[in-house]
């Protein structure tokens, strides 16, 4: 596992959702400054409120660790998608956030570019994220960003014994133009098709589906 040193240890804020039990865990073995968020005000809007008051103390924080439910191109904090449009309408205050790296703990958030290029843009720091997941699962895990493994953030005896940090089903077609065949588990499934794709077990209205060519997509709902 990779070392900081104990001034960089110093100068990171951890945030998460503390309204989600799995991350309720996460959050109780923090080793650093914890904002979890509540339901009143928006995320974004609490993360500057807390980074201004830090800076205003003289603690500025230099690396701001977002722990939170994710998807391409997206977080979630709370019931709140946090996307491109989110940061544009909220782009003076990421402006004024004034940290140098951002590490988004969330699923696949990093598979959308534009979403990337645009947070670091908006804020002027370093993104660090993944278009993977994030988590702990069976015989596999996945819990680096960069130079930061999360068991510098949180300690490891506190975490759940799996637990992946996304709160939907991304299934995702090849894109060979081959039919794919696959199949929703639990009614929140977000399907990306190719256009010749076989998707089964889906709850219409529940699920997503991203199409790219409809035509011969074939959904067979059980």
């Amino acid at each position: 596992m990779n070392r900081i040193n104990a001034g960089v240890c110093d100068s990171f804020l951890l945030v998460g959702d503390s309204l989600c039990s799995k991350i309720q865990a996460l959050l109780a073995g923090a080793t650093a400054p914890v904002l979890g968020w509540h339901q009143f005000g928006h995320p974004l809007q609490q993360i500057t409120a807390e980074l201004s008051r830090r800076r205003e103390q003289g603690e500025p924080v230099h690396a701001l660790h977002v722990v939170a439910h994710g998807r391409p191109g997206a977080f979630q904090i709370g019931d709140q998608w946090i996307d491109a449009e989110a940061l544009k309408r909220h782009a003076t205050e990421l402006a004024s956030w004034g940290v140098e790296t951002i590490a988004l703990w969330s699923c696949h958030t990093g598979a959308d570019a534009d979403f990337v290029a645009l947070l670091e843009e908006l804020s002027g720091a370093r993104l660090l994220c993944t278009d993977s997941w994030i988590g702990r699962g069976g015989e596999q895990d996945r819990l680096q960003l960069g130079e930061w493994h999360l068991a510098m953030l949180t300690a490891e005896c506190r975490w759940p014994e799996q637990f992946r940090l996304a709160d939907q089903d991304w299934l995702v077609g090849c894109g060979c133009g081959k039919a794919d065949q696959l199949r929703g588990r639990n009614g929140r499934d977000v399907f990306r098709l190719d256009g010749a794709d076989v998707v089964t077990n889906f709850e219409a209205g529940v699920d997503l589906l991203r199409v790219h060519s409809g035509a011969d997509v074939r959904l067979v709902q059980h």
